[in-house]
């Protein structure tokens, strides 16, 4: 009833774009990339999806403050702040996927799952600017820059182990190709720092290109 099984294999490359569900800032979106080894086995209609692969994802954020003094109208300090971070993983993926078409020339499938990570390495890049103001000439300016360990057990540092679960869809073409998409939500916070929750939220379009196919 099932129909014939199969095992396929091959890999998978993606661009993602991810940015922290975190309460005190609202981060902008990263873009980063994966690749990996892609596998599926199972039926005609429903098979699991597994691999193990790396990943790059992480955050930026920006903001600035102006300070003019009310004493001296003439006299004013601009302080910009930037920040980006860049977290490698190990990511080992599974879904159950189901197709909802299924041509020998085209096919669409969704599938759940979830994914575990283990966290690499990763820095934190911060850049803050300053500069003060007399009579809209420039008469102090200063540029720091610092980098720091993502990964760690310090208050500013993060948790290497995530996990969480995904959804996802694709288009088959043919046997070898599947185009698709897929969002991610971490269930583990990651902050060291109490009261405060830090989780990754991820979302990619893949290029996945299977060079087995093998039934029975």
């Amino acid at each position: 009833m099932l129909g014939q099984s199969f095992f396929n294999g091959g890999l998978y490359v993606r661009a993602n774009m991810s940015s922290p569900d975190y309460e005190f800032i609202d981060f902008k979106n990263r873009f980063g990339g994966d690749v990996g080894i892609a596998m599926e086995t199972g039926w005609k209609w429903g098979y699991l999806e597994y691999g193990i692969g790396y990943s790059n994802i992480g955050m930026k954020y920006e903001s600035s403050i102006l300070y003019m003094d009310s004493g001296d109208e003439s006299y004013s300090e601009k302080s910009m702040f930037y920040c980006k971070v860049g977290a490698h993983y190990i990511d080992i993926p599974a879904a159950i996927a189901f197709r909802l078409a299924n041509k020998k020339e085209f096919g669409v499938s969704i599938d759940g799952g979830g994914y575990l990570s283990v966290g690499v390495t990763g820095k934190i890049k911060l850049d803050e600017y300053l500069t003060c103001n007399s009579y809209n000439m420039l008469i102090y300016e200063e540029d720091k820059a610092y980098s720091m360990d993502f990964f760690g057990d310090k208050s500013y540092q993060y948790k290497r182990m995530d996990a969480g679960w995904k959804v996802g869809a694709k288009i088959h073409l043919g046997r070898c190709v599947r185009i698709g998409m897929e969002y991610r939500r971490g269930l583990i916070n990651l902050s060291n720092l109490e009261g405060t929750v830090y989780k990754n939220r991820v979302f990619n379009l893949s290029l996945l290109l299977m060079f087995g196919h093998w039934g029975k």
